[in-house]
């Protein structure tokens, strides 16, 4: 008996020690946690989202033509800064408060801007001198700072007809002055933001290491350089002259973007029409280049024959990111100040990633009381032909009252002035769980707390 009276007290002890340490773990109880999964359905429907897709063109200093863009169902417009007028001076405080004006109206738009600075719009016009585009980009400089949330990505610009870093009136087009207007673009422009480069050769000549997994997201000028092809399908091979320059050969710089673009921003737009304008074309290298936005005004020819070969509609439900949730794990019942298993999976149709940062969230909501729970997941690094397995244990605060929680994804604009517009927050491409009114999808679960 003495010997059953003391396996009694180890159990009794073994028991408390066990409880004490799963308190001091952060498990809510040491009895398994009952889960509940569920798959949920895809949808094949087009719709909006943030930072990607088909875009307009707007003039940023003109807050009308900002207005008409955003009635159908674009969230990405491009405009050009023109400077043609500063060539010969500073920029004006009158220009750099229309500026701001214009960044303003984008934001009451619930917009985003891929931007280029240019002195010219044609084959010929003059650029500036270094000195003087140093001088503009240092002006520049604040403005694009305060304003960081309603700009996409930026073009490098400045350089040569259209900004296009070729044909510079100014002996830019060498590398020493390209490395210097670079640098002067890299300094100016945010450095939360993307910065594409017109050509592949520039691109290896300006950044002989190119970005990696491991260094996607440290903020260095290799993490943040991009492409943006302006004559895509438009000649064999080359694309008029996109690819193989400066002894590079048009598969090696393909290669290069396809991997830039797992990382960094790629778009652009058609500029004529050739034999690579089909749709197989398109669709194959949209997604091995991962393009994240195209102009849906230029060239009208090449958009009607890929409209005619049927791929239009595809090519805008994939261009840049496009987020489903196939599988669904979650705890079933939880106790208040408990802990909340989540198990997700993540497909990302679309031809890119979700260029910029960006929090992630789940939302319990009950009534009109609603609790967010960040998760670590870095929504950058959902790959584009992939599905991401999330699992996580979210601990839920003390004080949420007992009852029956919806289960809700939330994906917010990163901006804080932003975060709680829905216009800002990525749709899931899920069956029914877009909540327009919140921003956030719901996941078609029930959390029960206590």
């Amino acid at each position: 008996m003495p010997t059953t009276r003391r396996a009694r007290r180890t159990a009794i002890v073994l028991v408390a020690v066990a409880a004490l340490v799963a308190l001091a773990f952060g498990v809510a109880s040491a009895v398994p946690r009952s889960m509940q999964t569920r798959d949920l359905r895809t949808s094949d429907a087009d719709f909006p989202n943030p930072e990607r897709g088909w875009f307009d063109n707007v003039d940023l200093l003109d807050p009308g033509s900002i207005s008409s863009a955003e009635h159908d169902g674009i969230t990405t417009v491009h405009s050009y800064l023109r400077l043609d007028a500063y060539r010969d001076s500073r920029l004006p405080a009158s220009f750099l408060r229309s500026l701001n004006t214009g960044f303003g109206a984008l934001r009451t738009a619930h917009l985003k801007v891929v931007l280029r600075i240019a002195y010219n719009f044609d084959g010929a016009g003059p650029d500036a001198p270094l000195d003087r585009v140093q001088e503009h980009a240092a002006q520049l400089k604040p403005v694009l700072a305060r304003n960081a949330d309603v700009v996409f990505a930026f073009e490098a610009g400045f350089i040569g007809a259209w900004g296009e870093w070729h044909d510079s009136t100014n002996g830019l087009d060498t590398t020493g002055a390209k490395a210097a207007v670079l640098d002067a673009v890299l300094t100016a422009f945010p450095r939360s933001r993307d910065v594409a480069l017109r050509y592949p050769a520039d691109i290896r000549a300006l950044l002989p290491q190119q970005v990696t997994a491991d260094t996607a997201y440290d903020g260095s000028p290799a993490a943040r350089i991009g492409n943006h092809e302006d004559c895509f399908l438009s000649s064999v091979p080359d694309d008029r002259g996109t690819w193989g320059q400066a002894g590079g050969s048009v598969e090696a710089d393909k290669a290069l973007v396809a991997s830039l673009g797992r990382y960094t921003v790629v778009g652009g737009e058609t500029c004529g029409v050739s034999d690579r304008t089909t749709c197989p074309t398109a669709l194959g290298e949209l997604a091995r280049l991962h393009f994240s936005y195209l102009n849906r005004q230029f060239d009208t020819a090449a958009l009607d024959r890929l409209k005619q070969g049927g791929c239009s509609d595809e090519i805008g439900r994939r261009l840049g990111y496009r987020l489903a949730v196939t599988h669904l794990g979650w705890t079933e019942d939880v106790q208040p100040g408990g802990g909340l298993g989540l198990e997700l999976e993540v497909r990302n149709f679309g031809f890119a990633h979700v260029v910029n940062a960006r929090p992630v969230y789940v939302v319990l909501t009950k009534g009109a009381h609603s609790v967010a729970l960040p998760l670590k997941t870095d929504i950058r690094t959902w790959a584009p032909g992939t599905t991401t397995k999330i699992e996580e244990d979210l601990r839920l605060p003390a004080s949420v009252t007992p009852g029956s929680w919806a289960l809700h994804l939330w994906m917010p604009d990163a901006a804080s002035d932003l975060r709680s517009v829905p216009a800002y927050a990525i749709r899931l491409a899920n069956e029914g769980a877009w909540e327009a009114g919140s921003g956030r999808n719901v996941l078609s679960a029930r959390v029960q707390v206590g």
